[in-house]
């Protein structure tokens, strides 16, 4: 069971660093109506993998691990963990923008940016 969990935790890293490169290499285009789809369906794909590191993760640390006094007491996992909260809550700002355009998405419309976005 322990080598399963690795593995999901690791399967879901890998698909949140894909998520964000793909995300950086759309955002670089110019927005069009299926670079704004693709953006939504990566941005998602980011968000559930994400979650699920973070849930899958604290699952190893309390049950398939050396346990959470072992992990709480590492600096260096708690500064990846930490790392990984201020960049989760980072993400929040982007994902509210591209959650904003669902309706113009939808209506089949690429959304428009101010310059400064």
């Amino acid at each position: 069971m322990t080598t399963l969990f690795a593995f999901l935790h690791h399967l879901c890293a890998f698909t949140l660093v894909a998520a964000i490169a793909i995300e950086f290499a759309l955002i670089r285009q110019e927005l069009t109506l299926a670079s704004a789809r693709r953006l939504l369906a990566t941005d998602m794909v980011y968000g559930i993998a994400a979650g699920a590191l973070l849930v899958i993760g604290l699952l190893r640390v309390f049950f398939f691990e050396k346990g959470a006094a072992y992990y709480f007491h590492s600096h260096a996992f708690l500064l990846k963990l930490s790392l990984f909260v201020v960049v989760g809550l980072l993400s929040i700002i982007p994902t509210m923008e591209f959650l904003s355009w669902r309706r113009v998405v939808n209506a089949g419309q690429a959304p428009a940016l101010d310059a400064k976005r």
